[in-house]
């Protein structure tokens, strides 16, 4: 199962089962219908470690692994590319 860590320090994970999500909800995790996910607040970072792990040791007893990420990253909606610069074309001279 894959826990995303948001820059707010909140933390969403997806479980695929329903072992998966009673660990989550055993551990602190509250399931947001917004997000169709279960979410960890993270305003005490102690208590938010500790909660994942304790999630991780119960899900690894059901033969889940745990990944931790960040979100991916969008680029800004103002932003464009620009094209390869061209190589310049040589001169010739004739006479």
């Amino acid at each position: 199962m894959v826990m995303t860590w948001f820059g707010d320090g909140m933390l969403a994970a997806k479980p695929d089962s329903p072992q998966a999500a009673k660990a989550l909800y055993d551990n602190g995790f509250v399931y947001d219908p917004r997000e169709q996910a279960f979410v960890l607040a993270g305003d005490d970072t102690t208590l938010q470690a500790q909660a994942v792990r304790a999630a991780g040791t119960q899900l690894a007893a059901h033969g889940i692994g745990v990944i931790l990420r960040h979100p991916p990253s969008r680029p800004a909606l103002e932003t464009t590319t620009t094209p390869p610069a061209q190589p310049a074309k040589p001169t010739t001279r004739t006479r």
